[in-house]
């Protein structure tokens, strides 16, 4: 079998990926592979490589890696102080080296990442490079990882060494790679055989993200299962499953697992066969705390590895845009304010400065996951003096309509196990075309509308009215979503019992007098 630094840590995470790899690529969920994040690192590797000054190049042939390897040692040979892209292969492993150092005596070896710091998982790709280099019969000196400075904040022009940040991991990658030969040995046996592997579904099938062989090696189980359950940790369901046999979700209640409120009412709603289960109680007390004027507040951010604006850091979340609905009393007529800034400038100012206008003095702020919003009105209130005190009294008026779901005082079971806007919104209102993202055009999701604000600036003029509406509809969605998820609870809390199958098959039934706020 042959290997690649990619597919080592793969192997390491789990053989069977690699043997889906193999025999049953078809079977891969694709919605897990996260593009953007690909792009950002792609961009971060291409930046990197001004790091160390002039840097030649071992140009990528993917039909020809030996070529490549050959390319390298010309180039050490002709003591190229840094080559990016060098290649090497030995005994079927082949590695790539976003960076080489050659001393002289040896060489350093520099692996670059889109992160703000080491993971595990780099430190095991960094060992596969070490066992493979001083195979090829060079002295390695030193292993580092390059990653992004999260303390770094753009001043102008990108500064290489303010941005990057470069650990020296030399020891712990030389501990890991006495056990790479071992390693090679069991992925190769566990992966390369006709039979498939039977690895077990646990933590790792999550992190260090999700697997995309997930959906097939739970298809033998029965659903919902225990690896179902909301906030479950992997390694409990799967002592759970593969320990003692509970596999089932309606096993779990027996089983004297400790549940939280919210898993209990999950596993109550399956075993039972309940379409929803509700606390009226909790849900009033919940809108109790709630006051007029009454605003939903949602913001959509950019957010990428390398800051294009002054005074941002790798990875920060910069706000762009908001939708806000507001209802000034009970009963009262819905206003929609929205504010998307023009594109290819800062738009944080512009974003804080509209925000003090647009929410009323006093109000109570609703926002679903609640925290993202108050972090990126904290940030707006340090970075700008002059409105910190109306921005940071709207921070103390947001309250989390995400609460009543996170505790289980409300579930459906269309939810799946999830609490996310989009999980709740269409177990509420299912078949509503006025609720339905997938009838946006253009923007669908959170990741969609990032990519479309950041490639605003360089589209054609004539573009930009069309792509700008589309990130207006999709924000604005986001918070009427949040009014009419409000509502239900309003009609929730009207009701004397658990049971609320009633409401959610008639979204339109009136609250009636005496309902809260």
């Amino acid at each position: 079998m042959r290997f690649s630094k990619s597919r080592y840590v793969a192997g390491l995470r789990c053989p069977k990926i690699l043997w889906m790899n193999r025999r049953m690529p078809e079977q891969f969920d694709s919605s897990v592979r996260r593009e953007r994040l690909i792009g950002e690192g792609a961009a971060v590797r291409e930046l990197a490589r001004g790091y160390y000054g002039e840097c030649a190049e071992v140009p990528f042939d993917s039909g020809d890696f030996e070529g490549m390897a050959e390319r390298t040692r010309e180039l050490l040979d002709a003591g190229a102080p840094a080559i990016c892209g060098a290649t090497f292969i030995r005994d079927g492993l082949f590695c790539m080296v976003d960076v080489l150092l050659a001393e002289g005596d040896g060489v350093r070896v520099v692996s670059v990442k889109a992160s703000n710091s080491v993971k595990r998982f780099h430190l095991d790709g960094a060992s596969y490079q070490l066992h493979v280099v001083e195979g090829c019969g060079l002295k390695v000196k030193g292993v580092g990882l390059m990653h992004l400075n999260p303390g770094y904040r753009r001043a102008g022009e990108i500064d290489l060494r303010g941005l990057f940040v470069v650990e020296d991991v030399t020891q712990e990658a030389r501990r890991l790679a006495a056990s790479v030969p071992a390693n090679l040995e069991r992925i190769a046996r566990e992966a390369g055989g006709d039979a498939e592997p039977g690895e077990r579904i646990g933590r790792r099938c999550d992190n260090p993200y999700p697997c995309g062989y997930r959906a097939w090696c739970k298809r033998t189980f029965p659903s919902p299962s225990v690896f179902d359950i909301s906030g479950m940790r992997g390694n409990v369901a799967s002592r759970l499953a593969y320990g003692r046999g509970v596999v089932a979700m309606g096993n779990v209640a027996e089983s004297g697992v400790a549940l939280t409120r919210r898993q209990a009412v999950q596993v109550a709603c399956e075993v039972e066969g309940r379409e929803a289960i509700a606390d009226p109680g909790a849900v009033r007390a919940f809108l109790g705390d709630l006051r007029f004027p009454l605003c939903f507040l949602d913001f959509e951010t950019l957010c990428e590895a390398v800051p294009r604006f002054d005074g941002c850091g790798p990875w920060q979340q910069v706000p762009y845009q908001y939708s806000l609905h507001v209802l000034e009393e009970p009963g009262g007529e819905l206003r929609h304010l929205e504010f998307l800034a023009p594109e290819g400038v800062d738009p944080r100012h512009a974003v804080a400065e509209r925000l003090c206008e647009d929410v009323p003095q006093g109000a109570c702020t609703l926002a679903y996951f609640s925290e993202f919003e108050r972090a990126r009105i904290r940030e707006l209130a340090a970075e700008f003096p002059d409105l910190a005190p109306r921005l940071l009294d709207i921070c103390d008026g947001v309250v989390d309509l995400y609460g009543p779901f996170k505790r289980g005082d409300v579930y459906l079971r269309a939810m799946g196990g999830s609490n996310s806007l989009k999980a709740v919104l269409p177990a509420m209102f299912p078949n509503d075309p006025e609720l339905d993202y997938h009838a946006l055009e253009g923007v669908h999701d959170g990741g969609e509308a990032m990519a479309a604000y950041a490639g605003l600036a360089g589209l054609p003029e004539a573009e930009r009215p069309a792509v700008r509406e589309r990130l207006l509809r999709y924000c604005g969605l986001d918070t009427l979503a949040m009014v009419r998820i409000y509502e239900q609870l309003v009609k929730i809390a009207c009701q004397d019992g658990w049971a609320i199958e009633s409401v959610m098959c008639n979204p339109s039934r009136t609250s009636g007098s005496g309902a809260p706020v």
